[in-house]
C-alpha cells in the first residue's frame, strides 16, 4: 500500500494534471452513456371497417393514429395476405375469393426500428337466397295472399320484391316476424289498394259466363222445334 502512494507523491505536477483531465473524461463519457436511451418502436393503432363478410368484400385500413414517442413514423407497408400489398397509413383492399387472410401491417420509424401488427379476415362465399313463396285466395272481390316465408337463406332476408305481372310496379316488403292477416301480410295485395286489377292490382277476377235472359250467367230454357207460340195456334 505504501508503495502506490509514495509513488503518486513522487508525481510531478504536470504529471497530476494530466491524471485529473484523464479521470474528468472517464467520467463524462460514462455519465453520457448512461443518460442516452435505445431507440423506442412506433405504436400501432389500426382500426378496420369490417373484419368478416362476403366476397368481393371490401376492407378499409386505418393506422393514421400510430405514433413514435421519441421520432416519427416514416413509412407504412400493408400485406393483405392475398399476394396484394399496399403503403401509406390508410388503404382500401378488396378481398375477391372466400378464405381466411391474415394482414400484416410494418411501421417503421426515423431511426430504423420497425413494429408490425396482424388481422385476420375472414370471407365468405357469396351464396344466392332460394325463393319460395305460398299463396291462398280468399273473399268475393277475389284477394290472393302471397307469403314468401317460406324461402331459404344461409343470411339473415332484407326484404322481399314482388312482381305480380299485370303492368303495376313491383312491390317491396320486409320480413314479417309474424304472418299478418289477409291483406296486411307480406306480398298481400289488398282489393283496391293500387288501380290496375279487379279487386286490386295483383288479382285476377273469377271467370264470368256471358249474359243470357233469366239473368246472368244463365241460360234461357231449351225450346222444341215446332213448339206452338201461344195458344192461339191449337
Amino acid at each position: 500500500m505504501a508503495e502506490p502512494i509514495a509513488a503518486f507523491l513522487a508525481w510531478t505536477p504536470l504529471q497530476i494534471l494530466r491524471g485529473m483531465v484523464l479521470l474528468i473524461v472517464c467520467l463524462v463519457l460514462s455519465l453520457g452513456a448512461g443518460s442516452v436511451s435505445a431507440n423506442q418502436s412506433p405504436t400501432i393503432i389500426l382500426t378496420l371497417s369490417s373484419t368478416s363478410g362476403m366476397a368481393p368484400f371490401d376492407v378499409v385500413f386505418d393506422a393514421s393514429q400510430s405514433t413514435d414517442n421519441d421520432g416519427s413514423i416514416m413509412r407504412f407497408d400493408w400485406q393483405f395476405g392475398d399476394g396484394a400489398g399496399a403503403e401509406g397509413p390508410t388503404a382500401l383492399h378488396r378481398f375477391v375469393v372466400a378464405g381466411e387472410y391474415t394482414v400484416m401491417l410494418s411501421a417503421l420509424d426515423n431511426e430504423g426500428a420497425v413494429s408490425r401488427a396482424f388481422v385476420t379476415i375472414n370471407v365468405d362465399p357469396r351464396t344466392i337466397p332460394f325463393a319460395s313463396f305460398a299463396y291462398s285466395v280468399t273473399g268475393r272481390p277475389l284477394e290472393i295472399r302471397f307469403d314468401a316465408s317460406y324461402s331459404k337463406s344461409e343470411r339473415p332476408v332484407v326484404s322481399y320484391q314482388w312482381n305480380f305481372g299485370d303492368g303495376t310496379d313491383p312491390v317491396t316488403c320486409a320480413p314479417a316476424s309474424e304472418p299478418g292477416p289477409p291483406g296486411g301480410g307480406p306480398g298481400t295485395r289488398p282489393p283496391g289498394s293500387q288501380p290496375g286489377g279487379w279487386g286490386g292490382s295483383g288479382t285476377r277476377p273469377p271467370p264470368s259466363q256471358p249474359a243470357a235472359p233469366g239473368g246472368p250467367g244463365t241460360r234461357p230454357p231449351a225450346t222444341q222445334p215446332g213448339a206452338a207460340a201461344d195458344d192461339s195456334a191449337a
